[in-house]
C-alpha cells in the first residue's frame, strides 16, 4: 500500500514538528509527505525542511500566496501545489 500525504502549512510552526514527528514514528510510513509551505512568516519551512533533511520521502515545497485572508482558497491552491509535485513522479 502506497500512502501520500500532503500538508498545506502557514504559520505552523507550534505544530508542524508534532505533525511530523508523528508521522516519522509510524510503523507504517508513507511512501511521500510533501508539506508545501504557504507563505510562512515564521519558523514552519526550517522545522519541516529540518525533517526533510532526515526522511528522504519528506519534501518541502514553498509557495508565495498572497497574504490576503483568503479562506479555503490558500489551502487548495497550496494543496494542489503539493498534488502537483506527486504527479510529476
Amino acid at each position: 500500500m502506497n500512502i501520500y500525504i500532503i500538508i498545506p502549512a502557514h504559520n505552523e510552526e507550534d505544530y508542524i514538528g508534532k505533525t511530523l514527528e508523528s508521522l516519522v514514528t509510524q510503523t507504517l510510513l508513507p511512501k511521500k509527505v510533501v508539506v508545501v509551505n504557504d507563505n510562512s512568516s515564521d519558523n514552519t519551512q526550517s522545522i519541516a525542511e529540518g525533517y526533510a533533511s532526515k526522511h528522504h520521502w519528506i519534501t518541502v515545497i514553498n509557495s508565495t500566496s498572497s497574504d490576503t485572508h483568503l479562506p479555503g482558497s490558500k489551502i487548495i491552491h497550496a494543496f494542489n501545489k503539493g498534488l502537483e509535485s506527486l504527479d510529476a513522479n
